[in-house]
């Protein structure tokens, strides 16, 4: 949709509209390409977390500190993520 936008914003008569769109098309793909790979990380540590290696553990507990800002659905969910990974049944799981 961001690219589409500035397609648009590129094919108006508006003076440099050409190199505005350029500037969004730019923004807007680093963008998806990071998120991209902040969802390969969430992937790999999810699946990490499937087969109780040792390392997933806590890079999911510092993944759910990272989404605490993120009010509500990000709060909610780092807090069970801490509140599950920190209670001492689950952490023998990962030994």
């Amino acid at each position: 949709m961001g690219l589409s936008g500035a397609a648009a914003v590129g094919s108006s008569d508006i003076e440099n509209a050409g190199a505005a769109a350029s500037i969004v098309g730019t923004v807007i793909t680093v963008m998806c390409v990071i998120f991209l790979l902040f969802a390969a990380f969430y992937a790999a540590v999810g699946y990490g977390l499937q087969q109780r290696a040792s390392w997933s553990r806590i890079t999911a507990i510092v993944l759910g500190i990272l989404s605490l800002p993120s009010v509500p659905i990000g709060t909610a969910l780092g807090i069970w993520i801490w509140i599950v990974l920190t209670d001492e049944e689950n952490k023998k799981a990962f030994t």
